[in-house]
């Protein structure tokens, strides 16, 4: 086969991973087209924190006192401060506006002493770490705040799952290697029911954004599907002539909008958990939740729900460990 086939392997980073979406340029350019390419990709915000939606009554046993009221907890957010309203920690998306828009939870105790800040029309906003207690929807601040760390990684990596040739990529029709080309491919790919994710990368990494095209002989056109691996490149052959990789997934796009649908049910509260955004991963095969904060009950529920790895919570706050408030 011209294409090279693997199965996805099951290594995980570790689901507390808080991934900014920070990077260059050209990584950032790259995101929003695999955004573009993937089918069906998430769609964020989804409940704001503390929002309430109606569904129907859950048979799950509630867990014991999920989250401790004296539990300690860290995060990093944008702090808010509308004239006339309580200050808020903004702990989910952000409008870059001026002042900005954004949700979360009321900070109590909260003082700018001390503390550099942005204003406009009387809001005060700046973005910092912090500690204190979280319950019933209002943090209260233990300690003084700080500025938060420099971000030190590149985001989530996008690339090939393929291993290269040790001959190189091969392009078997430099003729069809064009953008009508490549969307004719993933078409194709997308109406198969197995069909899992699609994206692009690069063989040699492009130097500005005009060598960022998603077509020609420097692209590899990855498609991923749940199985019949040389059917599906037989197919995609039909119209794509440049580097091809064909990736095995254990989960179709349509499954991960099923879950991704589910997760914005009710049943979430009764773990203490409060949802922030939804998202899927096509690379991972994967959908992600963001949460205030998590809890083990949580996570058991998720796996026995929706099988192991099928979703990765991504909590805003995390227990400061064997610290009380």
């Amino acid at each position: 086969m011209e294409a090279e086939v693997y199965r996805v392997l099951r290594q995980r980073l570790p689901i507390r991973r808080v991934v900014p979406g920070a990077g260059t340029t050209l990584r950032i350019l790259a995101v929003v087209f695999v955004t573009v390419l993937a089918a069906a990709c998430g769609e964020r915000p989804t409940p704001s924190p503390g929002s309430r939606s109606a569904s129907s009554p859950s048979t799950d046993p509630l867990p014991q006192d999920p989250l401790p009221k004296d539990q300690l907890y860290e995060g990093t957010g944008l702090v808010l401060d509308p004239p006339g309203e309580k200050p808020i920690l903004c702990l989910s998306g952000t409008n870059d506006s001026s002042p900005p828009q954004c949700d979360g939870p009321e900070l109590f105790r909260w003082s700018w002493d001390g503390l550099a800040f942005d204003e406009s029309g009387g809001t005060r906003w700046g973005t910092f770490t912090v500690q204190g207690t979280y319950i019933d929807g209002v943090f209260t601040i233990k300690g003084a705040p700080r500025e938060p760390e420099p971000y030190a990684g590149g985001g989530d990596d996008i690339g090939v799952p393929c291993p290269e040739p040790e001959e190189g990529w091969a392009i078997p029709d430099p003729k069809r290697t064009g953008e009508e080309d490549r969307l004719a491919a993933t078409r194709a790919a997308e109406d198969q029911p197995d069909h899992a994710g699609t994206w692009i990368d690069y063989i040699e990494q492009p130097t500005n954004e005009q060598e960022m095209q998603g077509w020609g002989e420097n692209i590899v056109l990855v498609l991923a599907f749940t199985g019949d691996p040389e059917r599906h490149e037989a197919e995609a052959r039909e119209h794509w002539g440049g580097a091809l990789c064909i990736w095995i997934m254990d989960r179709t796009n349509r499954e991960l909008g099923r879950i991704q649908d589910d997760l914005s049910d009710e049943w979430t509260e009764r773990f203490g958990v409060e949802t922030t955004w939804s998202d899927r991963d096509v690379q991972l095969g994967t959908v992600q939740i963001g949460v205030i904060v998590n809890t083990p009950e949580f996570e058991a529920e998720l796996e026995r729900r929706y099988g192991k790895y099928a979703v990765e919570v991504r909590p805003a706050l995390h227990p400061v460990e064997g610290q009380r408030g």
